[in-house]
């Protein structure tokens, strides 16, 4: 079984689909629930994307000599 590769701007829209769903069909409580629980998925799964995303990109900086965040 291969893993399906993780793509963070189909996971935005994803949430953001949620949201409208949430937004304009009064879910029940226990649509909601599920709702919630797959959009709380994606943003956890978002933000390891991110902070995975900024580490590499620190790590490559450091070979260069100029990290994220310095002013020079």
């Amino acid at each position: 079984m291969t893993k399906k590769k993780f793509n963070y701007n189909k996971a935005i829209e994803e949430i953001n689909s949620i949201l409208t769903k949430i937004e304009n069909s009064d879910p029940d409580v226990d649509e909601l629930s599920v709702l919630v629980n797959l959009a709380l998925n994606l943003i956890n799964k978002c933000k390891q994307k991110l902070h995975e995303t900024e580490e590499k990109l620190n790590a490559d900086f450091d070979k260069t000599g100029n990290p994220i965040g310095d002013d020079a």
